[in-house]
């Protein structure tokens, strides 16, 4: 009964804390880099995406989703099948409208469709 009751307490600490964080997660990207919620994003989903957040680039769902206990390796699973097939960082941009003014020198990069 005890450890049931820990389980239940544990995993309603989870739910609350992803609900009262969404608001701060969902957020715009900062008008100027650096800040806390870079750094949270950097601290929780990794550097490489907090370092793309202060350039204006939004976070992916996939990236989000991989905060899931147990769930979240699935969607590590996903990008690394991605990157292995080649997919590169600017067509995923490009897909996913991840900047909202995409920089001139990034279209060199993109394979063309």
């Amino acid at each position: 009964m005890r450890k049931s009751r820990l389980v239940f307490l544990f995993v309603l600490g989870i739910f609350l804390s992803q609900a009262l964080l969404a608001p701060v997660l969902l957020a715009a990207p900062p008008e100027k880099p650096g800040g806390l919620m870079p750094a949270f994003i950097g601290c929780c989903v990794g550097s490489r995406v907090g370092y793309m957040y202060n350039e204006g680039v939004d976070v992916r769902t996939k990236e989000w989703l991989t905060l899931i206990p147990y769930i979240g390796i699935i969607f590590h699973i996903i990008n690394v099948v991605e990157v292995y097939q080649g997919r590169t960082w600017t067509e995923v941009e490009k897909a996913e409208n991840l900047r909202a003014e995409f920089k001139e020198w990034h279209r060199w990069m993109a394979k063309s469709e």
